[in-house]
């Protein structure tokens, strides 16, 4: 079990790099909320309500509209996850909190 971790937190960690060196910096536009990554929700990183009330003590957080402005052909039906009233900074020492 702790191997297939492993391997899935570095699939998260490569993916998360190679849009990240893409040339229009496709990253910065991603979202636990995003379409093409919703199936891993809740599994490889926290839901937005579950993310924004562990990681910033908000209130609540829900996904909403965000077209993507720098891969709006890879990034189609864009979401972002806002948290209303965060409390605090994200927590990065949390590891729930990482991705």
């Amino acid at each position: 079990m702790q191997s297939f971790l492993a391997v899935c937190l570095f699939c998260v960690l490569l993916g998360g790099a190679v849009i990240e060196g893409s040339p229009a910096g496709c990253f910065d536009d991603w979202s636990r909320c995003s379409p093409s990554t919703s199936a891993l929700t809740g599994k490889l990183w926290l839901p937005c309500n579950s993310y924004c009330k562990i990681c910033f003590k908000a209130d609540s957080g829900k996904c909403v509209k965000s077209p993507s402005k720098n891969c709006p052909n890879l990034l189609k039906d864009n979401m972002q996850c806002v948290c209303k009233n965060k409390r605090t900074a994200k927590n990065k020492l949390n590891p729930a909190c990482w991705a």
